[in-house]
């Protein structure tokens, strides 16, 4: 019977193994397509023609304005299929793959070879076939102008619901797509495959930098309630060495503080691992593990009234295919903590750095150096550190710039422990701006590398024109807490407002200054912080406490609860009254209510055969009762004071939907109720995927949608218009120009990213906008994390790449007015300002997707600047991103120039 089993086994083993092997779910070569285009239903759809694949089917059938074609071409012996997305009022072109159910946890890899020489950016995503049309997992991806192949790994649990993988453009434009393979993995299958990867790599110390002889280090961050440099000090302490021979960090406080740390990878996550940190602290401290910014594991640690350090451990599952975690250790009182450690197993072993010695990095202090900013009138340098075993070894140093440039500087020999010295990194003279990233590492005499890795992104920015002081009549604004270091960055990148939704919210809203009718409480310290740094505050005059709203008696969000509509429109007027009155000279403008338009925003009722957001019901006549809102509000503020500027209508580009009133339809309806007469300028809010920056773009078919019903009305503007929330696409912002402080591959194109907020910002300035407020800067939390939301910053809170970008942007175009948008070449337009005294002038030049060729024009007075700020020559083709044209001279006298 043995020899039997033997047999079989020895026969069935290959079989087995191909039964056990990744299942394939799509591999399609597209180059084989020869089917015409079909919709659901396998109905064809005459908009959109051409050939797809086998079970590909066109998905766009629902919008009537999206027009497109697939073709199959061949080039130097590669067959594959073309997409040209060539009209679009207000849609986005997609194609769907179904996919069979998804009935329990499994692991997927998906792979595409793809390109686009226009450099549009795709989204790639599982998601339900039918409502709630949720997306499981998706991805950008913006598109070279060469052929490759973009490889991603992703989880999910089950899901009960039909699904299919989901292509998705959302800017008019072509790419072209060779190969896509999803394959489904089982969870031995998986593990297996980490096991000949890996093998011993991932035993050890998992944390790049344990010791903190410079303070916090690149993708450290603090919680985004934290306010750094009063609320609370960040430094080493030399009054208190830890285990592994630094001083340990003292963190400050003596209120809730929250710290996140770098984000580590975990090679072996099939295995249980452990976290370990030595700490001191008179208060409870808690750790927590987070697996791309979700908790999977914490443990509180009770005070003990010891002189010295303690260890404390959490120990935690991984999870497959997870990219990163990271460490929330959370205090309310002074705490100090020291050599981390994160290592496979249920116990910690004795501290031990993941190599001989570590490279720590820092700004020395400056003005913005808090956020790792330094303007060009400051030193471009930077301190270093190294601990540990280093003796007769030298630091090594590479300096490398968004542009692909980079230089290593001069080997600097460390002759005393710890090694400290200063790094000029200003050795690319030819770009002088933007970002800049500083590698640093230790290699022996053998030119063997002896330590981890260390990075430290610094940006050289020209000092903003309103540093340090007041810009009442400045166009920019973003979303923020008012923490010093976030303040900083706003006006380091040339946002003067900020307006306080969400971001902010918190020290206004009704909701928390009289939770019970009143008794009252003011965030007067926050409030004051944002002027103390000169950022002028836009409040919001929205949310409603329980007791004075519709809210019905049970919850349903801890979030849209606060916006039920309030019952009473003298208590409302009370909190306007309070309000106005306590923050009279600090707070000048104020907007009322947050996209009441959207049920669950201006509620009055909840549906409990609806799930979600879904279930709430607005009023019979919204617009009518916003109006009287509007009328409450504007005239209890103006009783206070006069001169505040209160904001109405507050409505939207977007159109319909289940949930929401379209933006026509509401600022329509907001207008017949009379609520023009309540209010001193008009709001709205857009969101946009895709890049403008053309005639006839996203930006401007929004802005009609808006705004088009006062214009049919009064066949003009009688009021400003402010555009109070928005942003250039969600999803967009990752972890910026990071290399060596992410423990997976950085994918992020960041002169895509800031090159399409920009354009942004300039075709909304183009519309003639007032004010614009980007969302949101608050949008911060772990490094691991990927917020959706964010704007200007990277998921752990530091400036992004796209921040630069804006800071040059802002510096060109502060003090000028939109003068016209004239097109100077097939597709290629430039946005003339001129300054409010007709002494200079600038062009931003947008080429649109597939522009026609164009020189850059070069002349006496003339000065050409590209997206981060650094000189162009003229004579050279204008590329993909935005470019600068300034004269001291008249608009004029500029735009002649640019044919």
């Amino acid at each position: 019977m043995l020899r039997l089993c033997l047999y079989l086994i020895a026969m069935l083993g290959p079989m087995l193994y191909l039964l056990a092997a990744p299942e394939d779910l799509i591999d399609t070569d597209f180059g084989t397509a020869d089917r015409p285009v079909l919709g659901r239903g396998n109905q064809p759809n005459e908009r959109v023609t051409g050939v797809l694949p086998g079970e590909w089917r066109d998905d766009s059938g629902w919008a009537q304005d999206v027009y497109a074609t697939w073709t199959r071409l061949e080039e130097e012996g590669r067959a594959f299929l073309r997409l040209d997305f060539t009209r679009a009022t207000d849609h986005w072109y997609q194609v769907a793959h179904a996919l069979p159910d998804i009935t329990e946890e499994s692991f997927f890899r998906l792979n595409l070879l793809a390109r686009s020489t226009q450099g549009v950016t795709i989204q790639v995503g599982l998601r339900d076939s039918g409502p709630p049309y949720s997306f499981h997992w998706q991805t950008s991806i913006h598109l070279g102008a060469n052929w490759q192949e973009y490889s991603y790994d992703f989880r999910l649990t089950k899901i009960d619901r039909a699904v299919g993988l989901w292509i998705t453009l959302s800017q008019l434009g072509q790419f072209d797509i060779a190969t896509l393979k999803l394959v489904r993995l089982t969870r031995s299958e998986y593990i297996e495959e980490l096991k000949r990867r890996y093998g011993e790599k991932g035993s050890g110390n998992l944390v790049r930098i344990s010791r903190f002889p410079l303070g916090l280090q690149s993708g450290w961050a603090l919680g985004r309630e934290n306010s750094d440099g009063d609320d609370v000090q960040i430094a080493p302490d030399p009054d208190l060495i830890g285990p592994s021979g630094c001083p340990a960090l003292k963190v400050a406080t003596a209120e809730p503080t929250v710290l996140y740390t770098a984000p580590f990878g975990v090679p072996l996550a099939f295995q249980p691992h452990v976290a370990s940190v030595y700490v001191r602290s008179d208060a409870e401290m808690r750790v927590a593990v987070l697996c791309e910014g979700r908790q999977i594991a914490q443990q509180s640690f009770a005070p003990e009234q010891t002189p010295g350090l303690r260890r404390v451990h959490v120990v935690f599952n991984p999870v497959l295919m997870a990219r990163a975690y990271s460490l929330c250790l959370e205090g309310s009182q002074t705490f100090w903590i020291d050599a981390l450690q994160v290592e496979p197993g249920k116990e910690p072993t004795p501290y031990r750095p993941a190599a001989a010695c570590e490279v720590s990095l820092a700004c020395p202090a400056s003005d913005a150096s808090m956020m790792r900013v330094q303007f060009i009138d400051e030193p471009a340098t930077v301190e270093y550190v190294v601990t540990g075993k280093a003796q007769n070894a030298h630091l090594c140093v590479k300096v490398v710039n968004t542009y692909g440039e980079e230089k290593t500087l001069q080997p600097i020999e460390i002759d005393e422990r710890p090694g400290r010295g200063t790094i000029r990194y200003d050795v690319l003279p030819q770009r002088p701006l933007g970002p800049f990233r500083i590698e640093a590492w230790v290699e022996n005499t053998e030119g063997a590398v002896i330590s981890t890795y260390n990075e430290l992104v610094v940006y050289r920015l020209p000092r903003p024109r309103y540093w340090g002081k007041d810009a009442p009549e400045s166009p920019f604004g973003v979303h923020t807490n008012s923490t010093t270091r976030h303040n900083l960055l706003a006006k380091a990148v040339g946002a003067n407002w900020t307006r306080l939704h969400d971001a902010g919210l918190q020290y206004l809203g009704w909701y928390h200054l009289e939770r019970e009718k009143g008794k009252w409480t003011f965030y007067d310290k926050e409030i004051k912080r944002y002027r103390r740094d000169h950022v002028l505050v836009l409040g919001e005059l929205g949310t409603a406490p329980e007791w004075a709203s519709y809210y019905p008696g049970k919850p349903h969000s801890s979030y849209f609860d606060r916006f039920y509509q309030p019952r009473r429109m003298e208590d409302y007027a009370n909190y306007v009254r309070t309000v106005a009155q306590r923050y009279r000279g600090i707070i000048t403008a104020y907007d009322i209510w947050n996209e009441p338009w959207i049920h669950a925003w201006w509620g009055v009722g909840y549906d409990e055969s609806k799930p979600d957001q879904a279930g709430y019901i607005t009023s019979e006549e919204p617009q009518k009762d916003f109006v009287r809102l509007m009328k409450t509000a504007f005239e209890a503020a103006k009783a206070v004071d006069p001169d505040i500027t209160v904001l109405g209508v507050n409505s939207t580009s977007s159109g319909p939907g289940s949930n929401n009133l379209g933006g026509a339809e509401w600022t329509r309806g907001v207008v017949e109720a009379g609520g023009l007469d309540f209010c001193d300028a008009v709001c709205y809010h857009q969101y946009i995927g895709g890049k403008p920056g053309y005639a006839g773009d996203v930006v401007e078919r929004g802005y009609q949608t808006a705004i088009g019903p006062i214009l049919e009305r009064f066949g003009r503007l009688p009021k400003p218009v402010w555009m109070t929330e928005g942003s250039a696409g969600q999803d967009t912002v990752g972890p910026g120009f990071y290399n060596h402080t992410l423990p997976c591959p950085n994918k992020e194109d960041v002169a895509e990213t800031g090159d399409r907020l920009c354009r942004y910002v300039v075709a909304l300035l183009g519309e003639g906008i007032a004010r614009l407020f980007l969302y949101s800067m608050h949008a911060q939390a772990s490094l691991d994390s990927a917020p959706r939301w964010s704007v200007l910053v990277t998921p752990e809170g530091y400036m992004h790449p796209s921040g630069a970008a804006l800071a040059i942007l802002t510096w060109h175009l502060e003090d000028t007015k939109f003068v016209e948008r004239r097109e100077v070449a097939e597709g290629v337009f430039a946005y003339l300002f001129e300054a409010k005294d007709g002494s200079r002038s600038v062009a931003a030049l947008s080429g649109k997707t597939g522009h026609a060729p164009y020189i850059l024009p070069r002349g006496d007075g003339l000065q050409v600047i590209d997206l981060f700020g650094n000189p162009v020559e003229g004579g050279r083709p204008l590329g993909e991103t935005l470019v600068y044209v300034t004269a001291l001279s008249p608009a004029s006298h500029l735009g002649p120039m640019l044919r």
